[in-house]
């Protein structure tokens, strides 16, 4: 990351790299076939390398998985520069992908997803998931998105969010708040008489 910061101009070029085996990295502009005997190893480990969280040693702890799974999103924020760089190279990858993308949806991120749709179903009460137990989990899962995608607006009116390591702690434990209150809504939505129900 480093080295593409002195080569590159973050907010203008478009570049990935790839390791080759006999000869270093080679930057590939705009093109995302990799050529032959190229291999593919993985995005930047400074996002935070593979996002990890469990329920505890029952499985079942949400409060537990909320921590470990809105923390470890938003760790990285404190990298700075580090992190665009790295934004880029993900969106780059989702965009025009070479099956990295597919790698880590089915790795990582189907598998988070899964958990969190299991813990918010005995949450809430609902026998199976159902739509809104979806849309409660890509809510949640949006709080801390919300920081990344958001990077130049935050920067601009509230760059202490982003720049002061105790505001970024504070920023979480709200978030983590902010989701317990989102479950906590959908599960009066739920237990409110057939007629109140929105």
């Amino acid at each position: 990351l480093a080295e593409l910061g002195r080569l590159i101009e973050p907010r203008d070029d478009d570049v990935r790299c790839y390791a080759l085996p006999a000869r270093g990295l080679q930057a590939r502009i705009g093109c995302a076939t990799l050529p032959a005997g190229i291999q593919w190893t993985g995005l930047p480990a400074p996002l935070g390398g593979p996002l990890q969280a469990d329920a505890g040693p029952d499985g079942n702890s949400l409060d537990i998985f909320l921590e470990q799974f809105l923390t470890g999103f938003m760790r990285p924020l404190d990298m700075g520069d580090q992190v665009e760089l790295c934004m880029r190279l993900h969106f780059r990858e989702m965009l025009d992908p070479t099956g990295l993308w597919q790698q880590e949806l089915d790795s990582e991120i189907k598998p988070l997803h899964g958990t969190l749709i299991r813990l918010l179903c005995q949450a809430v009460g609902a026998p199976a998931p159902d739509d809104d137990i979806h849309r409660l989990a890509l809510a949640i899962s949006a709080l801390p998105l919300q920081y990344y995608a958001h990077r130049d607006l935050i920067q601009q009116m509230a760059p202490q969010l982003l720049n002061d390591p105790e505001c970024l702690q504070a920023t979480t434990r709200r978030l983590i708040d902010f989701a317990h209150h989102l479950i906590a809504g959908e599960t009066r939505r739920r237990q409110a008489p057939a007629g109140d129900a929105p």
